[in-house]
């Protein structure tokens, strides 16, 4: 039998912080690890789960990455620098938080235009800090799959930052 208290005691703060790094939105990122939740619970009822912060990180990135397509489809994406910091970078500096919170902000607009596979593959490796083994195992897919995702999500990304003129540095 699943002890959800334990799970959910164990794992929430992990889940919240994966869930707000990706939507930066209070009540959108609340639903959203419900939803994983919910989904984690609805897995466990026929699957056998070896790593549940693996498996939470995994559903609830993928249900993030959909709220935020959802929100920029409906042009209601609102994010603002007074919001909490993105953990991107540990600096202390006001400059180096606005630039990364502005890069991660960019980012979050870009990642929805990649593939599926290739968009939950970037942000498990490069933002969740997943390592090819562990998105494999969640993904189904073999590590070296993943690391084939990784590298065309980067060069894909690093194409529509090219493109879009995108300098931390300069406000826009």
């Amino acid at each position: 039998m699943t002890d959800w208290h334990e799970i959910i005691a164990i794992h929430e703060a992990m889940l919240w912080r994966t869930v707000y790094r990706v939507l930066n939105h209070r009540d959108d990122a609340l639903d959203c690890c419900q939803e994983a939740l919910l989904d984690a619970y609805k897995y466990a009822l026929n699957n056998e789960v070896d790593d549940w912060g693996a498996l939470l990180t995994s559903m609830a990135t993928r249900r993030a990455i959909d709220r935020l397509r959802q929100r920029i489809r409906a042009r209601r994406l609102m994010v603002s620098l007074n919001d909490a910091h993105e953990p991107a970078t540990d600096a202390d500096c006001p400059v180096q938080r606005a630039e990364a919170s502005e890069l991660m902000n960019h980012l979050r607009i870009l990642v929805i235009d990649l593939p599926d596979k290739q968009a939950e593959v970037f942000w498990l490796s490069c933002i969740e800090g997943f390592t090819h083994q562990q998105i494999g195992r969640e993904l189904t897919i073999s590590p070296n799959e993943s690391r084939v995702l990784l590298h065309r999500a980067r060069l894909q990304l690093a194409s529509m930052l090219d493109s879009s003129h995108f300098d931390a540095r300069r406000t826009p």
